[in-house]
This record gives structure tokens, sequence and C-alpha cells, in this order.
């Protein structure tokens, strides 16, 4: 009866280390655009307006919260553009970010827009690579 021994050695760098946790806040860049104002108010009638720039507001709330004007700061002033992109970090997943644009023009500033709200997406999985240098070695070979 013949009897092998082998013995197979796994050298795979990183195979056996602490597996990775998704991080606790994340940074989201989120894009608005809107509609230009091309009118304003004077004396109660609507009058053509142009030299119009536009801030944008922000705020951040748990996701049981509500978007409220009240409770926003004022993340981008003096545009001209239609659109911004707004990079904010250290979000929760799952947390509100809440947006609204006011108008300007003449030194005067108008309403709020209408507020808009996304959700902070949580990060994708991390996916372990693909193991390397893996060998099988032979050990221990007996014969009757």
């Amino acid at each position: 009866m013949k009897r092998l021994l082998c013995s197979i050695l796994l050298l795979a760098l990183g195979a056996f280390a602490a597996p990775a946790f998704a991080a606790t806040t994340v940074t989201a860049a989120t894009t608005l655009t809107w509609t230009a104002v091309t009118t304003g108010t004077q004396n109660g009638t609507s009058v053509p307006i142009t030299g119009v720039t536009y801030n944008v507001w922000s705020s951040v709330v748990p996701s049981t919260g509500t978007c409220a004007t009240s409770g926003m700061t004022q993340a981008a002033t003096g545009l001209t553009a239609l659109t911004d992109t707004l990079t904010q970090s250290g979000l929760t997943p799952g947390s509100l970010l809440c947006y609204a644009v006011t108008a300007t023009a003449g030194g005067q500033t108008g309403s709020f827009s209408n507020i808009v709200s996304v959700v902070v997406p949580s990060p994708p999985p991390v996916i372990p690579g693909q193991p390397t240098q893996v060998t099988a070695t032979v050990v221990f070979v007996s014969s009757p």
C-alpha cells in the first residue's frame, strides 16, 4: 500500500489579513441645475432683469429629518452658470443633503427656490484582490 503525504503551502500575500470594513463617513459630489431667472418683480409688476447671479444653499440632516431653508448655509455665491457641483465630505450614509438656490440682481436677492434633497449613498463594498504567488510543495512521499 502506498502512502502519499502531501502538504500544500499557499502563499497568498494578504490572504489572511483582517477584513476591510466600510468607512463610517463618505464624500459625495452633487450636481445641481436650475433654469435662468429672466424676470423680477417691481411694485407688483413683472419686469425683465439682467446680470443675475445665483447662490447655492445647503444643509445635511439625519435620514429622519426634514429639509428647511432655515437650517441652510450658503455653499456657493455669485455663480453665473446654471449648474454647480458641490463636494461635501464627512457625511454619514443615509443622511439627507438638502439644497436650494437664490438669484441676485442689482444688489437684491430673491426668495429661495424649491428645496431638493438626495440621500447620501453607502460606499460600494470592498472586493478583495486576486491571490497571487500560490505554490504547492510535496513535503513527503513514501512507498511500502
